[in-house]
């Protein structure tokens, strides 16, 4: 998903297949789709709504495309650790964002990467 850049839906029309293409960093391609190794031939109407939505949630997840780069391995070496063990309100504040975390990860507002690296996050802070 991290090579993602965009996703490209083109539905069958007439007697034309439709397609969902997948760009991909590194990995530029003019061919057409059916020879396009990522990408998606669609033959016939039954499957356009499902790729559509396909499509859908992948182009959600992808970074706006004015947000600026973060490198993640970078946030990771700035963010300092502190040295005090955590007072007895912290870890009440601990246990609070671990179980939020857990209830946007369950009703699907976080991917398992996103949950995993954000309790990671939190659990660094203990």
């Amino acid at each position: 998903m991290q090579d993602v850049t965009a996703v490209e839906w083109q539905p069958a029309s007439g007697l034309e297949n439709g397609h969902l293409r997948f760009a991909v960093r590194h990995s530029p391609t003019k061919a057409p789709a059916k020879y396009d190794p990522n990408s998606v031939e669609l033959w016939g109407f039954k499957k356009d709504t499902l790729m559509a939505l396909v499509a859908a949630a992948v182009q959600a997840r992808l970074p706006h495309p004015a947000a600026p780069v973060e490198n993640p391995r970078e946030l990771d070496a700035v963010q300092p650790v502190p040295a005090s063990p955590p007072a007895e309100d912290d870890h009440d504040a601990l246990l609070r964002r671990l179980r939020e975390l857990g209830d946007l990860h369950r009703s699907g507002v976080l991917t398992d990467e996103e949950f995993t690296l954000a309790k990671q996050a939190v659990l660094r802070r203990m």
